[in-house]
């Protein structure tokens, strides 16, 4: 791209996300125009209705009389908005309609009314990603008392009665010497910033970590059900394509914004990074550095890196055909890897401190330098494997989708530039993965790209010939790829040597497993009256018990984004009534007590679930309260025992975000991390429509005591053994019939 249509770009990029419409809605321009006429002209013909600001300014300012006029609307029209936005602001702390079923209370239709009239009755929420960003409220801030007394409630059943009294005497201790003076400087710090806790965890929990991001902090997403195309050209062109006009949805703020209930709008901020994005590692933090623009993806194919226009000369992205033809030509080079190229990116997979020592050494001048910059400055990295994949979840056996899930989640260790803001991973059979960095953006903002983008390249297929190529004429011949160079001396190469025999070490010893439940799905589960999260989160409750014979913390992240710049919050899914009823389904208890007890904890589960999404969680206050004692050097054991104790069971559910192509359920294999503790299990999740749950298990083969295989053998019987207890019968299942 030429450096002034690039400029023009980057200026055309901060208008669009910075402008005076984002910026003033609920209020518009037209509004401002209107207001000024309306005054202007009634001020002209001899009515004041500006309480005398016009006739202030006119004498005061010694400006004409229709000057005044026009001034004094627009800080009228200034002051009125300004009121609405605080109105809309206030109301939209309103969480009620979160803990009511399909029949609102007259309080949330009153809520939904307020909201709709402040807007503008007939008019959309704004159709600008950044446009509803302004009326978002804060993440609310709690009270120590009710974190502190909702975190002993929570540890209780996972303590024994002489630990729980010992945690209790801490905690009272910590609320007495320590609580109000920690939560004062959180005070400032709510009042002071738009998330009181969010630009922390971004820096502690992430960049601050020295482990390395493959398999320990990295995701994975995996391919839809449906297939593309065979040709790996055509599918890396289509999803490379894809992507870029996702970005540009992102830049021009054409990609609306998640709303709601129809008038409750999800935070957008994450969409910032997730392009032209690189984390830096560093000796002891990493940076996330962000580019206002690309024109090139990094691809790596056979050892080799290339640096590979996606624009024409005038900024202009290429075809599709254009783009199959840059892979094309890829594909075609028969070049040997430099030195060292080959495995270079195992670097990106080691721990951050040695990547950051050899990323100095090796990487900060010259022709080493030149090139680490294209790969860090590119849009984002497509890796073309050398192998075949397959994303069918309704086969019988399913190792394949076992080897999808390690290809997404780590490849061999230096196939996948860790760094990224993502990794797409394409097959030779066109299947696909992506491989994501998790510090800028959580799941759902890389899940909603990746699927909206899967979902394209299987709705029209009429321009592949025979062989899944890409048949669209070629307008322009696009600027040509170049090979990489890199010049790495003898310690460079021993160094890297190093890092991969570390990458080989993580890899090996992940156990992971992928499960596709295909006798009911959501229908099922619906059916029995119960959220289909509680269903699966009480289902892997029973099955952790039924493998492990004990019960652990549970981690399930719940999103923030009804709030300004919110990311995640926990949901602990282990709870006094869950425990109680996974007792009693391997005990001598009657089905109907068993099923009480399974309707208490679930809707214990649903309860916790709406508090973390609804800002009143209390793990992310827990660990502002100690960000601050560690700035003001306050030891404060208590602290440390409620943010020291490891998540044995980390679960996350990866949302759908497409339910049909031309009237066909459209399925992805959903995604899946690795465990975040070395005695604990890592479990994804999606629901696969009404027929279909799919299930991505992680653990490490080192530990004696975890079993990814035993693990989703147990959840599907757990699912199983809940079905039963709601006396549904599969025979009987239209659902069942309908997926068999």
């Amino acid at each position: 791209m030429s450096n002034k249509s690039e400029g023009w770009t980057l200026w055309l990029k901060r208008f669009h996300r910075r402008n005076l419409v984002t910026g003033c809605y609920p209020g518009s321009f037209r509004s401002a125009l209107s207001i000024v006429t309306v005054i202007t002209s009634l001020n002209l013909a001899g009515t004041d209705v500006t309480w005398g600001l016009a006739t202030f300014f006119q004498t005061n300012l010694k400006i004409s009389k229709s000057g005044s006029s026009g001034l004094a609307a627009l800080i009228i029209w200034s002051v009125a908005g300004s009121l609405r936005k605080f109105l809309v602001r206030r109301l939209l702390q309103y969480r009620g309609w979160l803990y009511e079923g399909s029949r609102p209370s007259l309080r949330t239709q009153i809520f939904v009314v307020s909201v709709r009239l402040l807007n503008g009755w007939f008019l959309p929420l704004s159709n600008k990603l950044y446009g509803l960003q302004g009326i978002l409220p804060t993440l609310p801030l709690p009270s120590v008392d009710r974190t502190v007394q909702r975190y002993m409630a929570s540890v209780k059943p996972l303590l024994t009665e002489e630990k729980f009294r010992k945690v209790e005497s801490l905690a009272a201790e910590f609320v007495e010497k320590h609580g109000s003076q920690l939560q004062r400087y959180l005070i400032y710090k709510y009042w002071s910033s738009q998330n009181y806790v969010s630009d922390w965890w971004e820096e502690y929990v992430y960049l601050m970590g020295r482990s390395p991001l493959l398999v320990h902090s990295n995701f994975y997403c995996s391919d839809a059900v449906e297939e593309a195309t065979k040709n790996q050209a055509a599918r890396a062109a289509m999803l490379t394509l894809g992507s870029l006009q996702f970005r540009e949805s992102i830049d021009d703020q054409t990609l609306k914004p998640l709303v709601g209930q129809g008038v409750i709008p999800l935070c957008s901020s994450q969409y910032d990074r997730a392009y032209n994005t690189t984390r830096v590692p560093g000796e002891t933090t990493d940076t996330i550095v962000h580019f206002d623009s690309s024109s090139h993806v990094a691809v790596y194919h056979q050892g080799k890196y290339f640096h590979v226009p996606i624009c024409h000369s005038n900024g202009e992205l290429l075809s599709l055909a254009e783009m199959q033809l840059q892979f094309i030509r890829v594909l075609q080079d028969k070049s040997k890897p430099a030195p060292g190229e080959e495995k270079l990116a195992a670097l990106t997979a080691w721990d951050r401190t040695s990547w950051a020592k050899a990323r100095t050494a090796f990487f900060s001048k010259g022709t080493n330098k030149t090139s680490l910059d294209v790969i860090e400055g590119a849009a984002f990295v497509v890796s073309l494997d050398d192998e075949d994949h397959s994303a069918d979840i309704y086969s019988e056996e399913t190792p394949h989708l076992d080897k999808l899930a390690r290809a997404g989640l780590h490849g061999n260790g230096y196939n996948r530039w860790c760094d990224k803001s993502f990794n797409f991973v394409v097959a030779t059979n066109g299947r696909a993965a992506l491989h994501a960095e998790h510090s800028y953006a959580d799941a759902p903002i890389v899940s909603q790209m990746c699927q909206l983008n899967m979902k394209a390249a299987v709705k029209d297929k009429s321009i592949l010939d025979d062989d899944g190529l890409i048949i669209t004429p070629i307008k322009k011949d696009p600027p040509k790829p170049t090979r990489l160079e890199w010049d790495l001396p003898e310690d460079c190469l021993q160094t890297i040597e190093s890092a991969v025999a570390a990458a080989k070490l993580i890899i090996d010893d992940v156990d992971i497993k992928v499960l596709s439940h295909r006798p009911f799905g959501k229908g099922l589960m619906k059916k029995c009256k119960v959220s289909p999260d509680a269903f699966i989160q009480m289902a892997l409750q029973l099955a952790y018990y039924r493998v492990s014979g004990k019960f652990d913390l549970t981690y399930e992240a719940a999103m923030t984004r009804f709030y300004k710049c919110g990311r995640t919050e926990t949901v602990r899914s282990c709870t006094e009534e869950s425990c109680k009823w996974v007792r009693a389904m391997d005990s001598d208890a009657t089905e109907k007590e068993k099923l009480e007890l399974f309707k208490e904890a679930w809707e214990k589960h649903q309860l916790n679930y709406r508090l973390s999404m609804s800002g009143e969680g209390f793990d992310r206050h827990l660990f502002a309260l100690y960000v601050v004692s560690k700035y003001l050097k306050i030891d404060s054991e208590f602290l440390k025992e409620a943010l020291g104790a490891p998540w044995k069971l980390s679960t996350s559910q990866t949302p759908t975000w497409q339910e049909s192509v031309n009237e066909v359920p459209f399925i992805t294999s959903g995604g899946g991390f690795g465990a975040t503790c070395p005695d604990g299990y890592g479990v994804s999740y999606i629901v696969g429509g009404d027929h279909a749950l799919v299930f991505h298990v992680s653990s490490y083969k080192s530990c004696p005591t975890t079993d990814s295989t035993k693990f989703t053998n147990e959840i599907a019987r757990a699912l199983d053994d809940i079905r039963l207890l709601f006396g549904v019968d599969l025979e009987e299942n239209e659902i069942f019939k309908k997926s068999s």
